[in-house]
């Protein structure tokens, strides 16, 4: 499923290419739910980015599959049909309607519904309190169906942030693809809540960096600074080896390193003079989709590091 989900988000990207660059704009309406498709409501969104913090909840149909064998494809269309009705109305909690900015189709029995953002954010009503919510607003919307057990939902939270270097529809759907990755990955509430911790230090950039020196053995004057990532304190990432190693499992380590980068290069501007400054790069983050050549030198540019000075 995760697999499909990637596979999805590749189509969209190239659809939204082809948008721009002339080609014929496609069908703005999923004939099964009636909601937009993502690829039409993407100038929406990334102008409301544009604005401020927006936030994604990513929504799957439990076992649609089963759904569909049981009940056969006829019904199951009217299902989610009545379930993208059920969406686009539903008022409640942080889907009020001054919040939400809107519901889309991911095709099949996946959906997104984009809100305004808040650093306020309760976990407790997002991934608790929410996914009831949800589930209660699509079982009454298909309760004359009379189906023989309600529809049940995996859902995952994802803030959408911007990233220097990054163009705003690649930040958008890699913060699809962790959601929707963690919605059917993570479901032990442990695991969740990690999740969301994560989620918090990259958006609000609850950090820390130390600068550890890099001595000279010839003379013992000091090089330069390796810039080191600590989670917030008190915390279980002020461990970087929790830190990290969530990040990779989490999908977001690209984002992890962009920020250390960005926050190593904004601390140390002022104090480097002539010496170096150490940064360090996953290999995996060499490979990301979502990486590109020279990210890092438009960093350490924005805050005034001069380029021959880090390694």
């Amino acid at each position: 499923m995760v697999n499909m989900i990637n596979n999805i988000v590749k189509i969209n990207q190239k659809l939204f290419t082809a948008i721009r660059t002339g080609f014929p704009k496609p069908v703005i309406v999923d004939q099964f739910t009636g909601l937009p498709t993502l690829i039409s409501f993407m100038p929406h969104l990334i102008r409301a980015l544009a604005k401020g913090r927006v936030a994604l909840i990513y929504i799957d149909i439990e076992n649609f599959t089963g759904v569909e064998a049981l009940y056969g494809r006829n019904l199951c269309s009217q299902i989610l049909l009545n379930v993208g009705n059920a969406l686009k109305q539903l008022n409640t909690g942080i889907l009020n309607d001054n919040n939400k900015l809107g519901v889309c189709s991911m095709g099949g029995d996946d959906f997104l519904i984009f809100i305004k953002s808040s650093p306020q954010m309760d976990y407790e009503e997002v991934c608790l309190n929410l996914k009831e919510d949800i589930e209660n607003s699509i079982n009454q919307a298909n309760s004359h169906l009379e189906l023989n057990s309600k529809l049940c939902i995996h859902l995952e939270y994802a803030q959408v942030q911007e990233i220097p270097g990054c163009n705003p529809e690649s930040i958008i759907y890699s913060a699809i693809k962790r959601a929707s990755y963690g919605a059917k990955r993570f479901a032990n509430l442990e695991e969740q809540a990690h999740r969301y911790l994560l989620n918090q230090v990259l958006d609000d950039e609850m950090i820390n960096i130390v600068y550890q020196p890099i001595v000279s053995l010839r003379s013992g004057s000091i090089l330069g600074y390796e810039a080191l990532t600590r989670g917030p304190q008190k915390t279980y990432f002020e461990s970087p080896e929790n830190l990290f190693n969530a990040a990779e499992e989490f999908q977001c380590l690209f984002e992890l390193e962009s920020l250390s980068h960005k926050l190593a290069a904004q601390n140390a501007s002022s104090q480097l003079g002539d010496r170096y400054l150490f940064l360090n790069v996953n290999p995996l983050v060499l490979n990301a989709a979502n990486h590109k050549k020279g990210q890092t030198r438009a960093i350490l540019r924005e805050y005034g590091v001069d380029c021959s000075n880090y390694s």
